[in-house]
């Protein structure tokens, strides 16, 4: 399972500012701080066109990506939506 880390003032609005395809790549476990405590959520797929590897993760079950648009900020940046973990 791939998490995200996420600056707690994104954390209200439920938005996400990822860094290029390599860091997703990575695979790289991230705690998602929401008001001051550790929670962890799973993107969601609402787009199919992705960039590759944000498919492949998605292919494998591993998670699920959301991306609107997919939307870029003035950086490049890929600018994700978070939905909570069910157990």
């Amino acid at each position: 399972m791939l998490y995200i880390g996420v600056d707690p003032s994104y954390s209200s609005t439920g938005l996400i500012i990822l860094n290029p395809a390599a860091e997703i790549q990575k695979q790289e476990i991230y705690k998602v701080n929401k008001k001051g405590t550790n929670t962890e959520y799973r993107l969601t797929l609402i787009k199919e066109k992705l960039i590759d590897p944000i498919i492949k993760l998605h292919e494998d079950g591993e998670i699920k990506v959301c991306v609107e648009g997919p939307s870029y900020n003035s950086k490049g940046s890929y600018i994700l939506q978070m939905g909570a973990l069910n157990y």
